[in-house]
């Protein structure tokens, strides 16, 4: 005996039917995706935040020690930022030349500080200590400082330190950048 009343799917209710899974699986990965690259920025710009204020952190301590003794460790490192001062610097945005087959276009008199303790605090200016960073950007790889000096009133003097951060994000887009500017005042020793 057979039965006619026995109805099941069709083939294009079948192929409908994991075309929809399959639409929503890309959707969902493409999601994941964004959410992870969106994270992993966020992760990564407080590791670059981290080592701006390293930086911040080291100039004012040269600039303490100067003020204590002007002619120490301190002092020189000091006075070789104040050298390196300019009139004006680069426009916040500006990225160096990431291209490994040409030389790095940092803007002129930039500069890092770095300190192996706190009796080795060195700046570094030459376009050969500076490294393409990595994965993020660090101090010396794709962190550097640009000092302004300010007006001099009844003999006290500012700097203002543009500390630039630039690197690849990990997603396809434009460049990640960051800058802060740290005010410091001297008095010329």
């Amino acid at each position: 005996m057979r039965i006619f009343n026995q109805r099941g799917d069709t083939l294009t209710e079948v192929m409908f039917a994991t075309a929809v899974a399959a639409l929503v699986i890309v959707l969902a990965l493409g999601a994941m995706n964004r959410s992870f690259a969106e994270t992993q920025m966020s992760v990564e710009k407080t590791f670059v935040r981290q080592s701006m204020d390293t930086e911040a952190e080291l100039l004012r301590f040269a600039r303490d020690q100067y003020k204590d003794d002007p002619t120490g460790s301190g002092g020189k490192l000091w006075r070789d930022v104040v050298a390196q001062s300019k009139s004006d610097a680069s426009p916040f945005g500006t990225c160096f030349n990431k291209d490994p087959a040409q030389s790095i276009n940092l803007p002129p008199k930039s500069f890092f500080v770095t300190n192996t303790d706190l009796n080795d605090v060195k700046i570094n200016s030459t376009v050969t200590d500076f490294k393409r960073p990595e994965t993020f950007a660090g101090i010396g790889q794709g962190v550097w400082v640009e000092a302004v000096k300010g007006h001099e009133r009844q003999g006290i003097t500012y700097l203002d330190l543009h500390i630039r951060a630039c690197w690849e994000p990990p997603y396809s887009g434009p460049d990640a950048t960051l800058g802060t500017i740290v005010r410091l005042y001297y008095e010329d020793n």
